[in-house]
């Protein structure tokens, strides 16, 4: 069975309901298993009140939760499922997953091919790193993860990706030019002591004078899970109706000590316009590990749990008991 392209063979003419047997036998399906599971992939769907309407006046997420219904109530021993999750709310893409995980579990093959590494890490037992259409690595879906983010962003202090001094022709507003991991005595690092912090330094051009911009990032670790975003709008004294006018620039953002966990760190960069379009983006721009030297994690002989690992306050006294309560 192959979901190569969710809703394929859908006609927009017909109904849900007849979309349903239609793309049912696209797939492969019998007639009277179509009716068999009917009530089922209605039920998946979560759009009974919907069926007789024809699917032209579907918005794009209830043709999406139609079209992988009838996908998932498919019994191939193998499922080829390339990026079907791209539309959908979160809610809808966390059942498919899940029905996902049930085909997976019933001793079925899902050959799952994705840019969503939680979702791999979460449903893939093995995984294959293709580039160019060969194989670069396989093993374990973590370690083939690894891989995969590793060789998007260098282990490096710092980069830059504008080397031209001037404004190309039909340059976008604000262009990114570099980006420097600074560690707590401002020295570029790629190596972050877990007690000293780092600071973030993110360098662009503005071409033209624009004002309601916000530049920010996104901070991935190593299983591929966003871990903070923040932008240069955070804060109280932050505007977005400032004016940039034309000229380098750099922003800063510090992280404190005790916030990240041992381990590797991606950064994706952005600016936008708020609320409108997008100027510039990096994905996997940098990459930097932090490293622990003695913080109390590692004076825990079982380790300390958790996607961060702040040390927070605590405070201890010993209260006494009035006459009732000791009674």
């Amino acid at each position: 069975g192959s979901l190569l392209e969710v809703g394929t063979g859908f006609h927009p003419e017909l109904t849900g309901r007849e979309n349903i047997y239609l793309n049912g036998a696209i797939l492969g399906m019998k007639k009277a298993e179509i009716e068999r599971k009917f009530d089922e992939i209605v039920a998946f769907a979560e759009i009974e009140k919907f069926m007789d309407t024809p699917v032209k006046y579907y918005s794009s997420g209830m043709y999406v939760r139609l079209a992988f219904a009838v996908a998932a109530h498919l019994e191939p021993e193998i499922l080829l499922v390339d990026e079907v999750l791209a539309v959908g709310d979160a809610a809808f893409q966390k059942k498919c997953l899940g029905k996902m995980g049930d085909v997976a579990r019933e001793g079925k093959t899902v050959l799952f091919v994705t840019h969503n590494i939680p979702s791999v890490i979460k449903l893939c037992s093995r995984g294959i790193l293709l580039e160019s259409g060969k194989i670069v690595v396989i093993g374990d879906a973590q370690s083939v993860v690894y891989s995969y983010l590793k060789e998007g962003a260098p282990l490096a202090a710092e980069r830059y990706f504008v080397t031209s001094q001037s404004p190309q022709p039909n340059a976008p507003e604000l262009v990114f030019t570099g980006i420097r991991v600074l560690d707590h005595q401002k020295n570029p690092s790629a190596y972050i002591n877990i007690s000293g912090g780092l600071c973030l330094e993110i360098f662009y051009r503005v071409n033209k004078s624009v004002r309601y911009v916000q530049v920010g990032f996104l901070l991935w670790n190593s299983e591929g899970t966003c871990i903070l975003t923040s932008t240069d709008l955070d804060g109280d004294s932050a505007t977005s109706d400032r004016v940039l006018d034309v000229g380098e620039y750099s922003a800063r953002c510090h992280i404190p000590s005790y916030c990240l966990r041992p381990g590797r760190y991606w950064i994706d960069i952005a600016s936008s316009i708020v609320g409108f379009r997008m100027l510039d983006e990096i994905r996997q721009s940098i990459a930097f590990e932090v490293v622990d030297t003695g913080s109390p994690e590692m004076r825990l002989s079982q380790g300390r749990l958790g996607a961060i690992a702040p040390v927070l306050n605590w405070t201890t006294e010993r209260i006494t008991l009035n006459q009732s309560e000791q009674t």
